[in-house]
């Protein structure tokens, strides 16, 4: 027990259950098509007036850009999510745009939505693109490939 709390791969406990990647796979897919479905927002005029007054009111610098900024960042991470690429990359501004969400709208409440979300992607954000990625796939047929060629 010693030498699984004190290892230094922290994900030693998780990569040993069966499953975990498919699971993380799973989870990382369907909070992708989340996030894209949320930034369609950006779509609908009334909405978005209410995003950059709600800046506006809390005094945001350059409030119009950066709440399409926000909407995009969600639109980009949704789909670096689902396709399984980059994740590190988009995950950063929309962990900054959930943090802005959470203290600024949520008045710092640990249990809201913003706060989970940002809690996710710090998952994804330290998992990385993991597996059933567009970039496996693309591999694994070019191996293919390959082995037919020999």
């Amino acid at each position: 027990m010693k030498k699984v709390i004190f290892t230094k791969n922290l994900f030693y406990m998780t990569n040993n259950l069966r499953y975990t990647d498919q699971i993380m796979a799973i989870i990382r897919i369907v909070f992708g098509g989340m996030l894209i479905y949320m930034s369609r927002e950006m779509l609908i005029k009334e909405t978005m007036t209410g995003n950059i007054q709600w800046l506006t009111d809390i005094h945001f610098p350059i409030p119009t850009i950066m709440a399409y900024i926000g909407k995009i960042a969600e639109l980009l991470c949704g789909v670096s999510l689902v396709l399984g690429f980059g994740i590190r990359w988009t995950a950063l501004p929309v962990m900054f745009t959930m943090l802005v969400i959470n203290y600024f709208m949520e008045n710092v409440n640990l249990w809201g939505n913003t706060f989970l979300a940002f809690l996710l992607l710090m998952v994804f954000f330290a998992q990385g693109d993991g597996i059933w990625t567009v970039i496996s796939i693309l591999n694994k047929s070019k191996m293919k490939r390959e082995n037919e060629n020999q």
